[in-house]
């Protein structure tokens, strides 16, 4: 995880961080809101292969109501007595419209603040490819708000303005939707979006049901009873698998005790999401380097609980796929060969670790929830899949 946050809080929050060199996250509770421009991004542990939260922090000030609060990313050439000549550094700010006095900073001129730099595949550098790409979106989390009386009565509208050049020719994203939340929040929830040539609006606000409405999961209200002095009869195991999510947390203590569990209830296949998550590339798209050291580690925790993976091949190893598949961009063929060597090579890896008697014992999936069928019938019939 690599990302810039401008957060606006109340509650329970995390909201600083120690510093260096450790940059370890802190939470703390605030009975009003704050604000602060935020750097949060994960560290590899080089002992047990597990990804640390870490956290670097600009000054918290408090938001009053009527405030407007704005963010700016802005990537330059780095300044200071430790720039380096040719190399860039990200600036974060977070501040309220008219008052100059409360401005939270955050200049990152490193990825991961520079602990990148003693990893087994070493990340120094803006320019590197990895962070070729980027995604900006917006985001109320609620950590624990499970009722009406722990979440914000105001609610949140958020007014997203895109502005591009004249010559842009990438598409706008018309369709917006929740993400996590959708047909689980209990929450309302409604986003319009407009465009022109050169200007995206989206609004989205974000509230409570009306007083009176029945406080609900999902779209509909529903009664569950259950009579537990019964006993309704055998189970028919039906099935022979179950999931776990995310991949990260395979190596976490929990996450290997979660597959032994599963292997003594008897279950057989694994079915973990994003696996492909866990691959480091380096290099460039015609000559990439692969580190498949976190992913063997987080395969083993399966395996060697006595499971068989059911892989489901999905997940964005190092954020260098992210437009292939965030904007269904199926006609990028550079990156649909990229796509292919780094099949191409998975394959031969597990194989070569794990013997191929073994993998052929496996389950894969090429495909996690197509977005729409609409865009799958264009990818089978585009041009993209003969250049394969």
């Amino acid at each position: 995880m690599n990302q810039f946050v401008p957060q606006l809080i109340l509650g329970n929050a995390l909201d600083s961080s120690s510093g260096p060199p450790k940059y370890a996250p802190a939470w703390h509770t605030h009975s009003t809101w704050s604000f602060g421009a935020h750097y949060f991004f994960e560290d590899l542990n080089q002992t047990s292969g597990a990804r640390v939260g870490r956290a670097a922090y600009g000054e918290l000030y408090e938001a009053k109501a009527g405030e407007e609060i704005f963010t700016s990313f802005v990537q330059s050439p780095q300044t200071g007595d430790d720039a380096v000549k040719g190399e860039t550094q990200w600036t974060l700010e977070m501040g309220i419209v008219g008052d100059t006095a409360r401005l939270s900073r955050v200049v990152v001129k490193q990825p991961y603040m520079g602990l990148g730099a003693h990893w087994p595949q070493p990340t120094t550098s803006w320019s590197e490819l990895n962070y070729s790409n980027l995604c900006v979106n917006a985001c109320w989390e609620l950590y624990g708000a499970i009722d009406p009386a722990h979440f914000p009565s105001s609610g949140s509208t958020y007014h997203i303005n895109v502005t591009r050049g004249h010559d842009s020719k990438w598409k706008w994203v018309e369709q917006w939707d929740e993400d996590e939340g959708k047909g689980k929040t209990c929450a309302t929830s409604k986003i319009s979006e407009s465009h022109t040539d050169t200007v995206q609006t989206v609004e989205w606000e974000i509230g409570l049901p009306s007083e009176g409405d029945t406080w609900r999961v999902g779209d509909a209200a529903a009664v569950v009873t259950v009579d537990t002095t019964h006993a309704g009869g055998p189970l028919p195991r039906f099935f022979q698998g179950t999931g776990f999510t995310p991949s990260k947390l395979l190596l976490d203590e929990h996450g290997k005790l979660n597959m032994m569990m599963a292997s003594g209830n008897g279950y057989k296949y694994m079915r973990v999401h994003c696996m492909l998550d866990l691959i480091d590339i380096t290099g460039s798209h015609a000559a990439p380097v692969y580190n498949f050291t976190v992913m063997d580690a987080s395969m083993d925790v399966i395996v060697d609980a006595g499971l068989t993976p059911f892989v489901n091949i999905d997940g964005n190893p190092t954020g260098v796929l992210h437009s292939l598949f965030m904007e269904n961009n199926f006609l990028n063929i550079p990156k649909l060969h990229s796509w292919r060597d780094l099949m191409e090579a998975l394959g031969r890896h597990l194989v070569q670790r794990y013997t191929a008697a073994s993998v052929q014992t496996w389950k894969f999936e090429h495909w996690n929830e197509p977005m729409t069928i609409d865009k799958c019938a264009t990818l089978l019939s585009s041009s993209c899949l003969s250049s394969l």
